[in-house]
C-alpha cells in the first residue's frame, strides 16, 4: 500500500515500475548486514554492474602488477562443505554440496582490502 508515502518505508519512485526503500533489505533474513542481504542463491538473467569508468573515481594510483600476481599465486583453494545450519534459507542441496573457494582468514593476510568483516 503506497497511498500515504510518509507512513511507509517503501515509497513510490520516480519511475512507475520501481519503488524506493531507505535502509537495509533482507531476503530470507531478518538481519540484513548490507543494503541488500540475500540468504540463498541468486539467479541473474541480466547484468550485475560495478562501474569502472575513470570519470567516477578519485585518488587513482597505479599498482605494481608483478606484486599483485605474486599475491594471487599465494592464494590457496580448498574444497569444503558448509557446517549444518550455516546456510539457513539457502538452497538445502548447497549445504551438503562440495564447494571450492578460499578461506577468508588466509585471503585477508594476502589481500586485506578483499575481505570485509561482518
Amino acid at each position: 500500500n503506497f497511498d500515504n508515502d510518509c507512513d511507509y518505508l517503501w515509497l513510490k519512485s520516480s519511475t512507475p515500475e520501481s519503488i524506493y526503500h531507505h535502509g537495509r533489505v533482507g531476503i530470507n533474513t531478518d538481519k540484513p548486514e548490507e543494503a541488500l542481504s540475500v540468504n540463498g542463491n541468486i539467479r541473474v538473467t541480466g547484468c550485475i554492474e560495478h562501474p569502472s569508468d575513470m570519470r567516477i573515481k578519485t585518488d587513482i594510483l597505479p599498482v605494481d602488477s608483478s606484486r599483485q600476481l605474486e599475491r594471487v599465486c599465494q592464494m590457496r583453494l580448498y574444497q569444503y562443505r558448509y557446517k549444518d545450519g550455516v546456510m539457513r534459507g539457502a538452497n538445502p542441496s548447497n549445504e551438503s554440496r562440495h564447494q571450492v573457494g578460499v578461506l577468508a582468514q588466509e585471503l585477508r593476510d594476502i589481500l586485506p582490502d578483499a575481505v570485509h568483516e561482518t
